[in-house]
């Protein structure tokens, strides 16, 4: 009956279709177009109804993927029993359709997932679809992921006949088995113990990675069996560890003493997991001591600090000086995990009778465990004979540095050892940097300057230089003077002193104008552009705004021979790196405009470039900045006729121009550096211009151009 009805309903779908073809192909005069209203075909005399199941599985069928889409976004409200009418469409010979059927039966599924009742009715349903259709993969899937135990037996049933489907009702079975409670699977149980027996090769590591998942104890003895007798021994063990029953440890720990294999150590870690506190010890520690490698010494001492008693510390404790770090590792972390006041005490008193390497290392423990009794015990230990446990206590004390601390760590920076030192000196750092941060400003400046003083490594001279140079002081200049020596930490030098003159602009201007000077012509003036770095940059940057401040007339760039006064115009769009607009064809004319990217008027606007390595930012000064292109125009004057570089820098593309004359031309896409393209070209007395073209695809759009002679010194001119 239900085919009977099914081939009608598709008659007329199939009636509907001509229809609908016929009125969409045959020509129309203009005025004749109508819209076709699928929502009232659906709804007319030869009406596709979609408030049925049976309605569903029609429209799902349809040739038309908007009737096709609106049956699959429908499909969620119908019930389970919806599922066994669509499921016969996964063998429908048109794979559009197979796609609408598979998200409909996806949508009924994942609605039935709302409550447990409608949950076991489509997990019935779609396994008994599994039996009337030869496309069953997806419905096994759907079943992996919302069936229920009722399912099963289906599946079983069709895992052992259907070899096409093997794989995925296994997966299925194994999903469902491992969320259901283990009283219903007595009969899959008994039915994949039986296969087990018989299946070979794949099928049976299948079969063995399957018990491991569900887990059931009935698995175990022939697990074991497949350990000590069978082929697939390895998948076994794994298993045997996902299942974690205590009966199989002798097994497993047998194979791992013979073969010392990691699946093996895995599994026997996974399975002691499931043994009482005693034995859990008892088999730790024999995997302690059985030497078997690090990592299986490493896991018994994670083991042990589960399991572990007062009576364990000395064995963790005796660790702690190990000759492996590893081991020197698992030993800290477990006994920094032991909860409980008693194992605190314990180690206290270790630490104090311990010799200087454990000393130090259970003063880590201490520490590590809480930082307000590790902090005791490392002053404790600021005297003790052992200078690795008097660096220890350093150390630990600087991590949060109190001010209680301030003269220990003064005291310990200006004797001892080199290292002892430095670690003194960093915990006062950090106290002089919490008085800067609390406004303590003239106790801070009085710390940082004994910094300098007591510093043996640049490390702690530029982090108290970058403290003063937060404060400014006048004072710091004679500690600045003393070490103008120390070339490696010239750059922090100068900052410091340009922070110190900054604050003398309205007190003291002729000794801040000294200072700037002083920072030039002994720090600064020798330094070529091209090899400063980012932080050398901005240090120019300071001092040269400074010095122009005070009216001192400065331009470091083009003493680099940089070109820092530019007109520009754009953005134009990107049609090709070749096209000509008209700045590069026509006169230049000041008060020009032109019709640019979107539809805007662009004129030429001036730029004067203060940074010292003189780049134009264009992508801050032009909108849009992607896909453009922009000119920019200079004028330089020469005294005589010169032969030149010209050095150019660009992000993206570029072309370039003197007196017209093309000199370089570079169709790129890159991030810029000084000196990328280095053309030469001849200036001749008096003015002569500068006329670039700079492409930009995406990201930041820039340009720098130098000149130089022909011995690459910088070029003097002017503008």
């Amino acid at each position: 009956m239900h085919m009977k009805q099914y081939k009608i309903r598709a008659f007329f779908v199939t009636m509907l279709t001509v229809a609908l073809v016929f009125v969409l192909t045959v020509p129309v005069k203009a005025q004749e177009i109508e819209v076709i209203d699928f929502d009232a075909m659906l709804s007319g005399p030869l009406r596709i109804s979609i408030d049925s199941k049976y309605g569903l599985a029609d429209a799902l069928a349809s040739p038309l993927a908007e009737i096709r889409e609106m049956a699959y976004n429908k499909a969620g409200d119908f019930g389970p029993d919806a599922i066994t009418v669509v499921a016969p469409l996964l063998d429908n010979d048109n794979p559009e359709v197979v796609r609408a059927a598979k998200i409909a039966l996806e949508k009924i599924a994942g609605a039935a997932t709302e409550t447990a009742e409608t949950r076991t009715e489509a997990s019935r349903a779609l396994a008994y679809a599994t039996t009337i259709v030869d496309n069953r993969n997806e419905l096994l899937r759907l079943l992996a992921n919302t069936g229920t135990h009722e399912a099963l037996e289906i599946l079983w049933r069709i895992s052992q006949t259907r070899e096409d489907s093997y794989d995925a009702a296994l997966m299925a079975i194994e999903n469902i088995a491992a969320r259901s409670e283990p009283g219903v699977l007595m009969g899959l149980s008994l039915g994949m113990i039986s296969s087990f027996r018989t299946e070979q090769g794949p099928k049976r590591i299948a079969m063995i990675n399957a018990m491991g998942t569900i887990g059931l104890d009935d698995f175990v003895p022939h697990l074991i069996w497949e350990v000590q007798n069978g082929p697939a021994k390895e998948r076994a063990i794994e298993a045997l560890g996902n299942i974690g029953h205590t009966a199989a440890l002798d097994v497993v720990r047998a194979y791992y003493v013979e073969h010392l294999d990691n699946i093996a150590l895995e599994a026997m870690l996974k399975i002691a997991e499931g043994l009482d506190a005693e034995s859990a010890r008892e088999f730790y520690n024999s995997l302690l001591a059985s030497d078997k490698g690090t990592h299986a010494r490493v896991a018994a001492i994670s083991g042990i600090s589960n399991v572990a008693t007062v009576e364990t510390l000395p064995m963790l404790i005796a660790l702690l000086g190990d000759e492996n770090i590893d081991i020197r590792g698992a030993a800290h972390c477990a006994l920094v995990n032991l909860e409980g006041d008693q194992y605190t005490t314990r180690l206290v008193i270790a630490a104090l009778q311990a010799e200087a390497d454990n000393k130090s290392a259970l003063l880590n423990v201490l520490y590590a465990r809480d930082a307000e009794t590790g902090r005791v015990a490392a002053e404790a230990a600021l005297n003790d004979e052992s200078p690795s446990v008097r660096i220890t206590a350093l150390t630990l004390l600087g991590e949060e540095p109190s001010v209680e601390h301030e003269q220990t760590f003064l005291d310990a920076s200006r004797r001892g050892t080199p290292e002892s030192r430095k670690i003194a000196l960093q915990g006062y750092l950090s106290l002089a940097e919490r008085e800067l941060a609390d406004n303590n400003t003239a106790k801070a400046l009085t710390m940082f300057h004994r910094s300098l003083s007591l510093a043996l490594e640049d490390e702690e001279r530029i982090r108290a230089l970058n403290g003063l140079t937060e404060i400014g002081s006048p004072d710091t200049l004679n500690y600045l003077e003393g070490m103008q020596h120390r070339q490696t930490i010239h750059m922090p030098m100068a900052r410091c002193a340009i922070a110190i003159a900054k604050n003398l602009h309205e007190s003291d201007p002729v000794l801040a104008r000294e200072i700037y000077e002083h920072i030039y012509e002994v720090g600064l003036k020798d330094r070529a552009v091209e090899d400063m770095s980012e932080e050398e940059r901005q240090i120019f940057n300071s001092l040269q705004k400074g010095m122009r401040s005070l009216g001192i007339e400065v331009n470091f760039a083009q003493n680099a021979g940089i070109i820092t006064n530019w007109q520009f115009i754009g953005p134009f769009p990107l049609d090709s790196f070749e096209k000509a607009y008209p700045p590069e064809i026509e006169t230049f004319d000041e008060n020009a405009s032109y019709a640019g990217a979107n539809d805007q008027q662009v004129a030429w606007h001036r730029i004067q470039m203060d940074d010292v390595f003189g780049v134009v930012e264009l992508h801050k000064v032009l909108s849009p900045n992607q896909n453009v292109k922009a000119y920019a125009r200079a004028v330089v004057r020469v005294e005589d006729d010169t032969q030149c570089y010209v050095k150019i820098g660009s992000d993206d593309g570029i072309k370039a121009w003197v007196n017209r004359q093309l000199v370089h031309e570079n169709d790129v896409q890159r991030g810029l550096t000084l000196d990328q393209d280095v053309k030469p070209a001849i200036l001749k007395a008096g003015e002569n211009e500068i006329l670039l073209k700079i492409t930009q695809a995406a990201g930041e759009w820039q340009y720098v151009v130098r000149l130089t002679d022909r011995q690459n010194a910088p070029l003097t001119f002017n503008y």
